[in-house]
């Protein structure tokens, strides 16, 4: 079959274009001998497109010999081709015209939409995959008025989580695979879905084998040949759901084991606190019994303290066991404690009878188990630092179980603790109850022994001065009245009298000043301690001004103390140091402040007598000197003045010193901060 004629591309033009060559679309003409008669010029544009070397005979379609054979057998007849000229795709229109020895090609460029037709096919395809590969289920489904119509597509996924096969979805409509919950929401979600175009939301499907599981819905409303249509990628949120609850749950448990450990703090002291225990972990477990004992190691027993959850049920327990079981009192083997009072919640297979240690018979355990339909059993020990302080049962409702086994477990070690602060409590209470007695005893003697003082300085007051008084005055009398006859050595012996009996008046006086110091009320008020030893610096050098001593006082030192005592304090220990450094021609005496240890530190020191530090102690007890009265005035109650007020500012005191090498002394006075 030949396709090249000699002049196929030289029409005759002579007498004007026809219509053929005016046509813009290909139109071959051939031969019944298969030649290439004719060629319009939109079919020479399209071999020229496609190449210079391109043959007419691209336009004739593969089973041309059969439309050939058509023209010889005489026979009218249309062909439908379609005809790829390079990378031009053409739909030809065939005829066969017996009566012109010819056929006709007219032809009708499609690449466009062959090329949109593939995309179209591939795209189908593509989301074909997508749909039925997508690990979410995907349903296409009808909108009617007010509700969700019947499926026209739905995923592989779809058909996993529904338990249909594809057939059975396309059979029915939304409403049949929606929970009479969801399916009530229905015209609300979709008057919303109309109004927004889509929309988020959460139903309930029921699959095949009725079970209800959650699905998030992402819906979009499309139009489909003029039928509104829904596209609904449905996401199975089981897990989510039972996270969200786990997670709430747990939180719920948080709250519920700070509140228990909130409510240990609260719980009055007569409250039974076993029974707390017994209520809150009936709450944990859920359905279950709950039997809480005490262990008294010493006696190597358990008790029944408290027992809940049981509720109406109790009369059946007392009729079982012919008793309330709260105060039973039993014993458990050691080998059977490491179990009834683990450190884990352990589970008893056996029941009843494996939690008595087979000491129930058979026949009343079960009897028991069907009283009061038991189910699983479980058992914990209370520990604290090795110690068991009591254990719990939990007894299961058939068919109900543990709820959160760590939960139980971290509730129970909680309980150990708070049963330890608990008898650390009542431990310390007893202590408290007994000191106050003891309190209240010693402040019944103290308030005795002070009416005893009281009586004492009274007596000391009036009833001892007066005959001291009468010895002076009788002494002066005699002195006065009868001086003249008496020698020497008897006026000396009256001297002497009087002498004594005026240090006896002066001892009573301080002793009762000392006396006086712990009842004295204690004020505390900002005190310049700098102004008040300058006072008494002044004070001393009037006493004896031709003295050589130097004043060395540091400025600006305070605290809050007593005025009054603070000055005698400062008045004792400047006294001393003017006393001690009388036999040197010339003295120094220091007033300042250091610390030690973090703590601000007062002193007085002086260059004068001192004294052997072997001896130190005695310096702090009323009436003991290390000096004699001759080389030394004084009663020896100064330090021990001293020491009296600075314990009651609660501070301390102390001394330093060295035979002719003076003394130091310390003091403090407790919450005393440096003023900046």
């Amino acid at each position: 079959m030949s396709s090249t004629p000699a002049n196929h591309n030289q029409p005759d033009r002579g007498h004007g274009a026809s219509f053929p060559q005016l046509n813009p679309n290909p139109i071959i003409g051939v031969d019944s001998s298969g030649h290439v008669t004719f060629l319009n010029d939109g079919a020479t544009r399209a071999l020229e497109y496609t190449g210079k070397d391109a043959s007419p005979g691209l336009f004739l379609p593969k089973d041309m010999n059969e439309i050939l054979a058509a023209l010889k057998r005489r026979e009218r007849a249309t062909f439908r081709r379609e005809v790829t000229v390079g990378d031009l795709v053409f739909d030809e229109s065939i005829y066969v015209a017996p009566e012109d020895n010819a056929v006709g090609i007219y032809a009708t460029e499609i690449t466009e939409r062959k090329r949109t037709e593939q995309a179209l096919r591939e795209s189908e395809e593509r989301f074909r995959l997508l749909l039925h590969q997508a690990s979410d289920a995907i349903y296409v489904y009808e909108l009617s008025e007010d509700r969700a119509g019947r499926f026209l597509e739905v995923n592989d996924s779809a058909c996993r989580i529904l338990g249909y096969s594809r057939s059975e979805l396309l059979a029915m409509a939304v409403g049949d695979v929606t929970t009479p919950g969801s399916l009530a929401r229905m015209p609300e979600i979709v008057a919303e879905l109309r109004a927004r175009g889509s929309l988020v939301f959460v139903t309930e499907n029921r699959t095949k084998d009725g079970r209800a599981i959650p699905l998030e819905v992402n819906a979009r409303l499309f139009d489909l040949q003029g039928r509104t249509v829904v596209l609904a990628i449905a996401r199975d949120i089981t897990e989510r759901r039972q996270a969200e609850e786990r997670e709430r749950q747990h939180l719920e448990d948080t709250v519920m084991l700070r509140d228990t450990a909130l409510g240990f703090i609260q719980l009055a002291h007569d409250a039974d606190v076993y029974q707390y225990v017994a209520d809150r972990l009936s709450g944990v477990v859920g359905e279950a019994y709950v039997i809480v004992n005490s262990y008294d190691e010493n006696a190597d027993q358990f008790t029944v303290r408290a027992v809940a959850g049981i509720g109406a049920q109790l009369e059946a327990v007392i009729r079982v066991m012919g008793r309330n079981p709260v105060g039973t009192v039993f014993t458990l083997a050691r080998e059977h404690r490491s179990e009834y009072a683990s450190e884990k919640l352990l589970k008893f297979e056996d029941g009843i009878r494996e939690l008595s240690s087979g000491k129930l018979p058979g026949v009343l355990a079960q009897t028991i188990e069907k009283t009061f339909d038991v189910g699983g059993i479980y058992a914990m020990g209370f520990h604290w630092q090795g110690r068991v302080l009591g254990s719990v049962n939990v007894i299961m409702r058939r068919g109900a179980e543990v709820r959160d086994p760590a939960i139980v477990e971290s509730f129970v070690n909680q309980v150990a603790i708070a049963l330890q602060h608990r008898r650390d409590t009542d431990e310390l209470y007893r202590h408290r109850v007994h000191l106050e007695e003891l309190v209240r005893a010693r402040t019944r003697e103290m308030e005795l022994a002070n009416k005893e003082l009281e009586a004492f300085s009274y007596s000391v007051s009036h009833d001892l001065r007066a005959p001291l008084r009468a010895i002076n005055g009788f002494a002066q009398a005699l002195l006065e009245d009868c001086g003249a006859q008496l020698d020497t050595v008897a006026r000396g012996y009256l001297d002497r009298v009087r002498a004594a009996s005026r240090r006896m008046a002066e001892l009573i006086d301080h002793l009762l000043n000392l006396a006086r110091i712990a009842r004295l009320p204690l004020e505390r008020k900002p005190v310049d301690l700098s102004e008040m030893v300058r006072t008494i610096a002044g004070e001393l050098r009037e006493t004896d001004p031709a003295r050589q001593v130097e004043f060395v006082i540091q400025d600006g030192m305070s605290t809050q103390a007593d005025p009054v005592l603070a000055a005698m304090v400062l008045r004792n220990l400047m006294d001393n140091a003017w006393k001690f450094t009388g036999k040197h021609p010339t003295a120094r005496i220091e007033f300042g402040e250091t610390e030690r240890d973090g703590e601000r530190v007062w002193f007085v020191k002086d260059d004068g007598a001192g004294f052997d530090m072997a001896y130190v102690d005695n310096l702090f007890a009323p009436f003991q000197r290390l000096h004699t009265t001759a080389d030394f005035a004084g009663t020896g109650i100064g330090l021990a003045t001293v020491q009296r007020i600075v314990r009651r500012h609660g501070g301390r005191g102390w001394i330093e010193g060295a035979v002719e090498q003076g003394a130091t002394y310390y003091f403090t006075f407790a919450m005393v901060t440096k003023e900046t």
